[in-house]
């Protein structure tokens, strides 16, 4: 039997969230950024639960973990913000390289630098 991770505090109810999403992304980040916190969970799309991090140490963990740790899927609306191209985008080869060149600048000292 499969079991749903933990995951972190969100908004409910979470049917409005696709739509104040695709309204204003932006804006809806920083509204549940501000309540929430670092690192919060929200649905993007009737399907998808995204998992967010503002924390430099999470994103830290995140860019500095083996390359088969995390597998994502971005759904269209979030590849509109993200990029195609970005690394958060790419799968496989791609995602490896690109990930290699950028390690340097994702440490955990790194970006806590970015929140200052």
């Amino acid at each position: 039997m499969h079991t749903m991770p933990h995951l972190p505090p969100g908004p409910t109810p979470r049917f409005w969230q696709p739509l104040a999403y695709a309204h204003s992304p932006y804006r809806f980040f920083r509204s549940v950024h501000a309540r929430y916190g670092d690192t919060f969970t929200v649905r993007t799309n009737a399907l998808t639960l995204t998992v967010v991090t503002a924390h430099p140490e999470g994103v830290g963990q995140i860019f500095t973990a083996p390359a088969d740790t995390f597998h994502m899927t971005l759904p269209k609306s979030l590849l509109r913000i993200l990029g195609r191209q970005g690394l958060s985008g790419m799968h496989g080869e791609a995602h490896r390289r690109t990930r290699k060149l950028i390690s340097p600048a994702s440490t955990a000292k790194a970006c806590a630098g970015w929140a200052a």
